[in-house]
């Protein structure tokens, strides 16, 4: 509905919109509604923009991930935004390409790893229909996390994710670095996270012989463990024991042709309460092309040769 929100001298305007039997929002259902924005000057419009919000709730029930109250399963991958020609920087003919062959493959979820990903990917997420772990960029910078100088640090990042994107129903949780340890500065700033938006979960990205060892002695606030690179003997510990949600933010490598164990893992997952499942790493080589010829073609190498005379 149409309505006029008077300034305030603080320059914060508020206002509450009720709707009633709302649709919502799901990857089965990406509903979307749409607010529009028109900011004036007296008769003058300054500015005038429309945004789509979804309605949902994320939840966590003892140990079981819930999205709008119905236990939910992520089948996912690590997501890095990647192109063989242009390096980091991807066009949206690109992101569609990769959202339509990501549908065809019954993908549901990906983690922005390791870092958020540009403002349009999160729209597309939103009306296709794709979970998302949205992830503070932080990581390898062991030596530097407990020095509390680094903390202002952490903090802005987080602050920065959050703005930003919490206002996208895709968006299910927030991930606090990657493959980081537990230590003061990155506690306080998980709970800088949930303070700023209690509405969704967290997750701290672990080093799997890490986070075994922890012995789940890991703090009340994580509401989801996040552990890597499980064996088949550690997803039936981790279903027996667990008393929070996990999420496998990596597993099932797929460098070469492996994909590890999957199709043994998701029946265990399936069968699971507490394991709400995982993204593998990862949907896409991250090589880029190189123009030069290549004698030795099946060496390793980061770099992507389609041919021994390399490019495309």
């Amino acid at each position: 509905s149409d309505f006029q929100i008077p300034a305030t001298s603080d320059n914060i305007v508020r206002k509450e919109v009720h709707i009633a039997n709302p649709q919502l929002w799901s990857a089965e259902t990406p509903d979307l509604y749409k607010v529009h924005f028109t900011l004036y000057d007296k008769k003058k419009v300054l500015q005038d923009f429309e945004k789509r919000f979804g309605i949902r709730k994320i939840s966590v029930d003892g140990k079981v991930l819930k999205l709008n109250g119905v236990a939910l399963k992520l089948r996912g991958v690590a997501f890095h935004a990647t192109d063989p020609l242009h390096g980091k920087v991807i066009s949206e003919a690109l992101n569609l390409k990769d959202m339509k062959m990501l549908k065809e493959a019954n993908v549901n979820y990906i983690r922005t790893a390791h870092y958020p990903r540009e403002p349009r990917f999160y729209d597309l997420c939103d009306s296709l229909g794709f979970y998302l772990i949205n992830e503070v960029p932080f990581g390898w910078g062991d030596a530097y996390l407990t020095d509390s100088t680094y903390q202002d640090i952490l903090l802005t990042r987080g602050q920065a994710t959050v703005q930003r994107d919490k206002n996208h129903a895709s968006v299910l949780i927030w991930s606090i670095g990657n493959e980081n340890p537990l230590t003061p500065i990155t506690e306080v700033t998980g709970q800088f996270v949930q303070k700023l938006d209690p509405s969704r979960p967290i997750c701290y990205p672990m080093i799997g012989d890490y986070f075994n060892k922890l012995n789940y002695k890991i703090p009340s606030f994580v509401n989801i463990y996040a552990p890597h690179y499980p064996t088949l003997n550690d997803i039936k510990h981790y279903d027996e024991t667990s008393s929070r949600p996990m999420v496998f933010t990596e597993y099932c490598h797929t460098l070469g042709q492996s994909l590890e164990n999957h199709h043994e893992m998701w029946e265990m997952i399936e069968k699971s309460k507490c394991i709400a499942g995982g993204s593998v790493w990862s949907w896409v080589d991250q090589g880029v092309a190189f123009k030069a010829k290549k004698n030795d073609f099946y060496t390793w190498t980061d770099s992507v040769w389609t041919s021994r005379e390399g490019g495309f």
